[in-house]
């Protein structure tokens, strides 16, 4: 972590993270985090190959700023499909 605080999940288990922070989870971790403050995050994945994944279900930027929020939810069911294309299991999150 470069700098910020964020929550991270670990299975069942959440450990508060901050600035000099690090994690290394083995394949078939479940894992996500959330942000408790502004953070800034470096995340690597190996292998590589991820980027296709983004490439594919991100939007292009239309310009270098942040776009405002969206107006309509993600459409997690493409994004589910899209991330076992490309060996990676995503979970939708509970409502």
């Amino acid at each position: 972590m470069v700098d910020g605080e964020l929550d991270v999940h670990i299975g069942d288990d959440v450990v508060g993270a901050s600035k000099g922070a690090a994690f290394y989870f083995p394949p078939g971790t479940r894992e996500f985090f959330e942000a408790t403050t502004q953070a800034t995050v470096v995340i690597n994945y190996l292998p590589g190959g991820i980027d296709k994944f983004f490439t594919e279900v991100g939007e292009p930027a239309l310009s270098r700023t942040l776009p405002p929020p969206s107006d309509t939810p993600p459409d997690f069911e493409r994004i589910v499909r899209v991330a076992a294309e490309h060996g990676m299991m995503i979970e939708v999150p509970a409502h």
